[in-house]
């Protein structure tokens, strides 16, 4: 996502702008994440990180981002360092198996960190193949249950303008898509996330 892409996504009426550091095809570099924080006015700039080493390497330089997801294995401890140091943090659940057997011990940590955390992300493993019709690659009772675990929430996968209604029974906090409104890899289509966010303000 270039820096252009990202105003254009924000000019579309997304709340949240995530760019990836490090780790993904669809990363790019600290400047171009400090740069886009500087410049959106509207939207909130959200820097994915994608490993532990990651955030180690740049937490010195992350300092004008407010918000950061942790797209990794993370522990209690990670939040509560960021918490300190002034982050707002976005931890990432990942649902394995389309099930919710440890949804409840995987979410009660965060309760502790409430005041420091934006929302909790649910989405499926990377790659993983959709469990719906429509295309979602979580059930809409998973999103709900794992919803009812912790509020705020925000759901990930699969998710695109045509199938965002789906979700409607869920009721989930954020939304998050990447290639769901792309036109090609990695570019980001600003009428793909108009239609989205028209569709999502309804459910």
């Amino acid at each position: 996502m270039s820096l252009e892409d990202a105003i254009a996504v924000e000019a579309a009426g997304a709340r949240y702008v995530g760019m990836i550091l490090e780790g993904s095809r669809r990363a790019v570099g600290i400047d171009m994440i400090i740069d886009a924080s500087r410049t959106l006015s509207k939207s909130r700039v959200v820097a994915v990180i994608t490993g532990k080493d990651v955030l180690d390497k740049y937490i010195e330089r992350l300092d004008p981002i407010e918000i950061l997801q942790l797209h990794y294995s993370h522990n209690p401890k990670d939040i509560e360092i960021l918490s300190m140091m002034g982050y707002r943090v976005i931890p990432v659940i990942i649902i394995k198996n389309n099930t919710t057997l440890d949804m409840e011990s995987a979410t009660k940590h965060l309760t502790t960190f409430s005041n420091a955390i934006e929302y909790v992300l649910f989405d499926a493993p990377k790659d993983s193949a959709p469990v719906e019709a429509s295309g979602l690659k979580l059930s809409i009772d998973v999103y709900s249950a794992a919803c009812r675990s912790y509020r705020p929430c925000g759901v990930a996968g699969g998710i695109t303008p045509n199938n965002v209604s789906n979700l409607k029974p869920v009721r989930p906090d954020v939304i998050d898509v990447s290639s769901g409104v792309e036109t090609s890899f990695g570019k980001k289509d600003p009428v793909l996330v108009r239609k989205l966010v028209e569709a999502a303000g309804v459910i």
